[in-house]
């Protein structure tokens, strides 16, 4: 298992996300329905796919449900479509909900699908710690598996580089040693990866309001 580490909102030296399968991220699409949205203020629009949309019913489905509540910031909903294995399911749950915490937002999707079959949908992401550190949007992934009955069976994604990102937030890490050295292990486990429980949560999205404060003067 695969595990996305910048993800979690992004490389923000976040522990992510997943995968249930192990594919490529860089796995091109065998054909790719494209839509640039406006900018949202939470989340990227659903992609709208061409006449005949090589995506099946069941798996239009799941993308659509998968983009709107992301775009709305309902993690629930995504976590409440998947029939993953309890493990896996507690591991990607801590990632999408830290990730939308942190005001996780997709922008320009196109989906389609991927050579193994399943959905797979390309986007640029950002989130509130990447736009207060003025970082250009990340190329994020995610893929899923989807039964005949819209259940998804199987969930990947990642967003960004881990070692661009990891450089890029670096001065958010330099400032939580520097102002609030106390709660620095609360916020990231030994590989200097965001740690993605709830209480932790907590902490990172107050940080990161304060961090931006702090840069804008």
């Amino acid at each position: 298992m695969r595990i996305s580490r910048w993800l979690v909102g992004f490389a923000v030296a976040v522990a992510a996300c997943g995968s249930g399968s192990v594919a490529s991220t860089t796995e091109p699409l065998l054909d790719i329905a494209t839509t640039t949205t406006a900018v949202p203020a939470v989340g990227s629009t659903v992609t709208e796919g061409p006449d005949e949309d090589v995506l099946s019913p069941s798996q239009r489905e799941a993308v659509d449900l998968v983009t709107n509540s992301y775009g709305a910031a309902d993690a629930a909903t995504i976590i409440g479509a998947w029939d993953i294995a309890s493990d896996r399911r507690l591991l990607f749950a801590g990632g999408i909900e830290f990730d939308i915490a942190i005001g996780g937002r997709w922008f320009d999707s196109a989906c389609g699908l991927s050579l193994s079959g399943d959905a797979r949908c390309e986007m640029l992401y950002t989130n509130d710690l990447l736009e207060a550190l003025g970082a250009p949007m990340q190329e994020s992934v995610f893929r899923i598996g989807v039964r005949d009955d819209g259940a998804i069976t199987s969930w990947f994604y990642e967003t960004g580089n881990v070692s661009t990102v990891q450089a890029l937030v670096e001065p958010f890490r330099d400032w939580i040693t520097e102002t609030h050295p106390e709660l620095f292990d609360a916020m990231f486990n030994r590989g200097r990866f965001a740690r993605v429980t709830p209480e932790s949560r907590e902490i990172w999205v107050e940080m990161i309001a304060e961090f931006a404060a702090s840069l804008s003067g």
